[in-house]
């Protein structure tokens, strides 16, 4: 077997089940068309099955899903760790020459609170969230075009 298909043949494997597995589920049926087809039929059916805006409304929710994470930096975070370690009492050594000396206590419980609030970014957290704000406002407008871009396609070959 070469020396390639023995390093990267599983995930080449992998790579391509994928793209089957893909490209089987991007084949769906459209539904069919209206009857009786009128002018308002036309558009509404080209509105909800139009790629074109399928991929500008998921482009959209990406700059919005954006906008949301530059708007929680400026969110309070809180950390919560635990542990807990036990030592077998037997492992202890007392100090020589000092035989009142307590020995330590076998259950080590440990907990680690941790609050984080950013106060002073520089102006970097506002025009993270300006910059997303208007990357939602640049989407939404992309969307209004295309969706005016179909209408008048449908108006216009109807």
């Amino acid at each position: 077997m070469p020396t390639f298909l023995r390093h990267h043949g599983p995930a080449l494997f992998g790579l391509v089940l994928l793209t089957l597995i893909n490209g089987v589920a991007a084949e769906v049926p459209p539904a069919p068309l209206p009857r009786p087809l009128t002018r308002n039929a036309a558009i509404a059916y080209a509105l909800d099955h139009s790629p074109v805006l399928r991929r500008v409304r998921e482009e959209l929710a990406q700059q919005e899903g954006v906008r949301l994470e530059a708007t929680a930096q400026r969110l309070p975070s809180v950390g919560l760790a635990g542990s807990y370690e036990y030592t077998e009492p037997r492992l202890f050594e007392g100090f020589p020459g000092f035989p009142g000396v307590p020995l330590p206590d076998p259950n080590a419980w440990q907990v680690h609170i941790a609050i984080r609030q950013v106060v002073y970014s520089g102006g970097g957290v506002d025009s993270r969230v300006r910059s997303a704000r208007e990357r939602v406002e640049a989407a939404r407008s992309t969307l209004t075009a295309a969706i005016n871009s179909v209408v008048f396609s449908i108006e216009e070959n109807f």
